[in-house]
């Protein structure tokens, strides 16, 4: 987290002053941001002195245009920008914009701020990224349009966690949110990163946590996607309710089925073949796979879409 300190090295170096922290309060031009009040906030900006406030941050950091973004106001974001609000501003907890937008799930927001510039990693000085709040958090379309912004789906999205799980893929995971999951898959998320690099090892790799949870939904897309087949054949059983307990043995019947076939049976040379694409074209590549000169069926087949 942002320290005390480091936020005062940042007002100084922007040359912004900041009153001690029990005195700030917010201004007209913050007000009419978090209320949603188009009309007063314009007739302010037209005044060269509420003009010239227009990066004043309160007692948290907090700019005009951060409140706007918080409060999903898309017509005051888009007016405060157009006066020359930064998008990019952090606040005191190291949070821009664009973070808070995503973690309140305010579509219109996040459209307008990854339009006019905003990082879609967001700030180093922040303890997680915005792509790691939305999986968490369960917002699949802020994920994709992150994901269309460039985000970097593989990057260790929490300061001090190392390897796989301070990812996006792993948290989308841990909090069961599927459609986040394929949607970070799609987008060249690597289902062994850290297994790779010796920093988890093979027996903690997300595709055992998968086994070990016992659903097949999740199990079947990492394998599908590249993961190492290294398993520890555990699967979750304990129910709490009859309804429970036929959903649940089902489910997990079909995943020890699953997990003898792929340990017993190579797998095929057209799924081989998707894999080696798609990892010599790169992360970075991949949103350009369907405008490859190959069948449109083959395209498809390579974005995982059919």
């Amino acid at each position: 987290m942002i320290t005390i300190r480091r936020y005062k090295e940042m007002i100084k170096a922007e040359n912004l002053s900041m009153p001690p922290r029990d005195t700030v309060y917010d201004s007209p031009l913050h007000r009419a941001a978090f209320g949603g009040d188009h009309t007063t906030l314009q007739r302010l900006l037209s005044n060269p002195d509420n003009l010239s406030q227009i990066a004043l941050r309160n007692h948290l950091g907090c700019t005009p245009l951060r409140l706007a973004a918080t409060a999903g106001n898309d017509q005051c974001l888009l007016l405060l920008i157009s006066h020359g609000a930064q998008v990019n501003v952090v606040d005191i907890k190291g949070q821009t914009p664009l973070f808070v937008a995503v973690k309140n799930n305010h579509i219109g927001c996040v459209h307008i701020l990854l339009d006019k510039g905003a990082d879609p990693n967001g700030s180093k000085d922040c303890l997680c990224t915005p792509l790691y709040v939305a999986a968490m958090q369960g917002h699949a379309e802020c994920i994709q349009l992150l994901v269309d912004a460039g985000v970097d789906v593989n990057r260790s999205h929490t300061q001090g966690a190392a390897g796989l799980n301070g990812t996006a893929l792993y948290i989308s995971f841990t909090y069961r949110h599927l459609e986040c999951f394929l949607i970070l898959l799609k987008a060249g998320a690597d289902p062994d990163l850290g297994c790779k690099s010796g920093q988890i090892r093979a027996e903690y790799s997300l595709l055992n946590a998968a086994v070990k949870w016992g659903d097949i939904n999740f199990v079947k897309p990492l394998v599908d996607f590249g993961a190492r087949v290294s398993l520890n054949n555990e699967v979750k059983t304990k129910v709490s309710s009859p309804t429970e307990q036929e959903r649940t043995l089902r489910a997990s019947l079909d995943l020890v089925d699953y997990i003898q076939y792929i340990q017993s049976v190579p797998m095929s040379l057209q799924s081989q073949c998707r894999i080696a694409i798609r990892e010599c074209l790169g992360m970075t590549r991949l949103k350009n796979i369907n405008s490859l000169p190959v069948p449109k069926y083959l395209g498809a087949y390579l974005a995982h879409e059919i």
